[in-house]
């Protein structure tokens, strides 16, 4: 039963390496999930999750041992984390985009056009409530903050978009298993999607202010091995925080 698990998120709960994961009614495809995962396994250099079994809307995963580095009472070092954080996203961005559906997703023109329909349908079902929202996004509605998002995209500011990489989609220190001071692999990659790498780069940033401190940020883009656009940056905390669950964890 779920309630005998730990709980580890959202809708994600843990016993051992497995991971119980209510990924959301008819908006799920477990069978393309597992393509995605063997595709992956067959050239990432750190441990892919597998799929073990699957009922309706819920996933049952098994991964890598690793701890999450939002907990960092529990590693040796945890002075590392921020860099470990950033040292797998490079590994994940550094992977061909057609892993995710076999496509070369040439079509994708703009690379936040993913974001802000993922955006888009979480205001559309209510998700995001803005009482819970940090300043200065709680002063707008949802409607408000999403086209504030839509009128931030690049063909229309003039910043040139960066090229699509494979994104893990909730990208919070939770989600980052870290092994010995290194990182061994995620927890869960069911909100993958091909967009801007700031999506992950914005949800690690929040997430590492608050689980580490405000300078372990320094620690993040040193093990990403590059800085992120500051603007493009600022447009992906206002996606992440038009995302379903918390920014930070």
């Amino acid at each position: 039963a779920v309630e005998d698990l730990e709980p580890v998120g959202p809708e994600r709960w843990a016993d051992g390496s497995r991971r119980v994961v209510n990924t959301g009614v008819g908006v799920f495809d477990v069978a393309g999930h597992r393509r995605f995962l063997e595709r992956l396994a067959e050239v990432a250099d750190f441990t892919v999750p597998t799929v073990l079994g699957a009922d309706g809307p819920w996933l049952v995963t098994d991964g890598p041992n690793g701890t999450p580095a939002n907990r960092p009472d529990r590693h040796p070092e945890p002075g590392d984390l921020a860099a470990s954080i950033g040292a797998g996203l490079a590994a994940l961005h550094a992977l061909p985009v057609d892993l995710l559906d076999g496509r070369a997703h040439t079509d994708l023109v703009d690379p936040w056009a993913p974001v802000i329909e993922r955006c888009r349908r979480s205001v559309g079902a209510g998700l995001v409530d803005p009482a819970r929202l940090p300043a200065p996004y709680d002063r707008y509605e949802p409607e408000r903050l999403l086209a504030m998002l839509v009128d931030g995209s690049p063909g229309q500011t003039g910043r040139p978009a960066d090229r699509p990489v494979l994104c893990h989609g909730r990208a919070v220190a939770g989600r980052f298993l870290i092994d010995g001071g290194r990182f061994v692999g995620f927890d869960g990659l069911e909100t993958a999607l091909v967009a801007d790498r700031h999506l992950d780069l914005a949800a690690a940033h929040l997430s590492v202010v608050e689980v580490l401190g405000a300078e372990a940020v320094y620690g993040l883009y040193e093990g990403y091995g590059a800085d992120p656009d500051l603007a493009h940056l600022d447009r992906a905390v206002l996606a992440v925080h038009l995302l379903p669950g918390p920014g930070g964890r």
